[in-house]
């Protein structure tokens, strides 16, 4: 890893911004309300879009920054 970050740190970055971009819940969001919207109808996506941002987006973000909080990583 030190290799990387000492010979090609243009590269390191560009990968931290493709990972930060591609996190799951930030895609997940979007998509849910679109396709919520196209399949509910636009007076009744809401509940469903709510349902599925809390357990797609909101749940995974919060145990993880819980979990990144609380625990040590084992290699420090």
């Amino acid at each position: 890893m030190n290799n990387i970050q000492n010979n090609h740190p243009s590269e390191l970055e560009t990968a931290k911004f493709i990972s930060m971009v591609a996190h799951p819940p930030v895609i997940s969001i979007p998509t849910f309300i679109i396709l919520n919207y196209f399949l509910a109808g636009p007076d009744q996506f809401i509940v469903p879009t709510l349902i599925s941002i809390i357990f797609g987006a909101l749940i995974p973000i919060s145990t993880s920054l819980i979990l990144i909080k609380k625990c040590t990583p084992i290699w420090t």
